[in-house]
């Protein structure tokens, strides 16, 4: 028996896929330890696994919530002098102590803390960094994961592609040297070097020219994604693609069942976790689904309206359900369409139910995720910017009666399934126990990977 350590982000996107990945991990005979910081911990210890406090005392209870509400500058202020003194202690070896006090013989490292794993490859442990959204990859000739395109052949495509990365490197240059707090927020790669000349992680193999995620090339990368949903072109063998990995602890306890009218097909609408950041644009997506529902009385919907809750429950039509939050997997199980805002998350619960999808992206990866939807056609893709009830209606029409779409869903449900059957859970974690021990000894060795 393997003790595995997931050095997991506390967002609940980030925590509810390796939560189901670790009891799996768990159920295969092996002990899993989620190790986060203490925003992560009321999750992890009501979903039945084992918790560890990592650097409390950077970030306290209620950190995670300032970090996703700060947006002006004292509050970018603050959170670029707790990553530095986060790093600092990285360097000073704060997290090497903890894990010789844990004793992992693997650690399953969340990519947006891709940096950690240079402290336990410096312990010797196997170590995997794991991606709980589709790696943001633009070699290959793949789009960013931040817009709807799709690879094909073509110079309108190459030429759409490369404004697209583009744009992105002048988005970023723009945050760099203009919003962040002069002399405050150091480049992540030289914060990488660092550690890398702390932990005895060779400089040569690490690219500062890639994507942050994909930064440390001797590191195997894992991603909580079905490779039935990813382009043919992204699947490398560099890269392990798994799952899906769907937490089902959910309480439908408070959900009004009894409103629900039976005979009706099922329209339901969720924002996701982070519909705060979604702003004017969540809630036109919710206004518009909510007067589709006053006209169309043929139709059972149901809103898990989020943040845009307070704004929308005083004008709730007749016969609509609108929720703070709502149980998805239950939900699933009787809708016949899902409006998203296209979180991997939820288009993986999706997948798990067969339910064709309109997909509203709003931000970060959610228009790459919808992108991946319409390509295999398990649903249709609508902006942000065309939003309106009739154009939400003309497109759920199509959805839930055109059977293409829910015959598309039961092929990749299908698909998922074969393949789940075939690899399991301890072929991928001795996979993974192979893959970190490669690259361990190509870095002892002083080798690129």
């Amino acid at each position: 028996m393997a003790r595995v350590l997931i050095l997991a982000h506390p967002e609940t996107g980030h925590l509810r896929p390796l939560l189901s990945l670790g009891h799996e991990i768990r159920e295969s005979g092996h002990e899993v330890v989620v190790a986060s910081v203490a925003d992560a911990e009321p999750m992890v210890r009501r979903s039945g696994l084992d918790f560890a406090c990592l650097f409390e005392e950077i970030f306290p209870p209620g950190t995670l919530a300032r970090f996703l509400r700060g947006t002006s500058a004292a509050e970018r202020r603050w959170q670029s002098q707790r990553m530095n003194t986060f790093m600092r202690s990285l360097c000073d070896g704060a997290l090497r102590v903890k894990l010789r006090a844990l004793g992992p013989q693997l650690c399953l490292v969340d990519a947006l803390f891709f940096y950690l794993s240079l402290s336990s490859l410096a312990e010797g442990i196997a170590t995997a960094i794991v991606h709980t959204s589709v790696p943001p990859d633009d070699t290959r000739g793949l789009p960013p994961t931040n817009t709807t395109l799709i690879p094909v052949p073509g110079w309108q495509y190459r030429c759409r592609r490369q404004l697209a990365v583009t744009g992105n490197w002048l988005a970023y240059a723009y945050r760099r040297y203009i919003l962040q707090p002069r002399g405050l927020q150091v480049p992540l790669v030289l914060r990488v070097r660092e550690l890398a000349r702390a932990s005895g992680y060779p400089l040569h193999a690490i690219a500062a020219n890639r994507h942050p995620f994909h930064m440390l090339t001797a590191v195997p990368e894992v991603v909580l994604c079905p490779p039935e949903l990813e382009f043919p072109e992204a699947l490398t063998p560099s890269r392990c693609y798994i799952g899906p990995y769907v937490h089902e602890d959910e309480d439908d306890s408070g959900f009004p069942w009894g409103d629900i009218e039976e005979g009706r097909p099922m329209i339901y609408c969720a924002l996701g976790s982070q519909s705060t950041l979604y702003g004017r644009r969540g809630l036109a997506l919710v206004d518009a689904v909510l007067r589709l529902g006053g006209r169309r009385r043929d139709l059972q919907v149901v809103v898990a309206a989020g943040a845009c809750y307070d704004h929308v429950i005083g004008t709730r039509p007749a016969g609509t359900i609108v929720v703070r939050h709502a149980p998805q997997l239950a939900l699933l199980r009787r809708a016949s369409v899902f409006i998203t805002h296209g979180g991997l998350g939820s288009v993986k619960e999706a997948l798990l139910h067969a339910v064709p999808m309109v997909v509203c992206p709003m931000v970060n990866d959610q228009p790459g995720n919808a992108a991946r939807v319409s390509y295999h056609g398990l649903g249709v893709v609508v902006s942000p910017r065309d939003l309106s009830s009739h154009r939400i209606e003309q497109l759920i029409d199509i959805v839930l009666h055109d059977a293409r779409y829910r015959a598309a869903m039961d092929r990749m449900r299908s698909a998922i399934e074969a393949r789940r059957a075939s690899h399991t859970c301890a072929d991928i974690l001795s996979d993974m126990i192979h893959r970190s021990g490669v690259a361990s000894r190509v870095v002892e060795a002083g080798h690129p990977a």
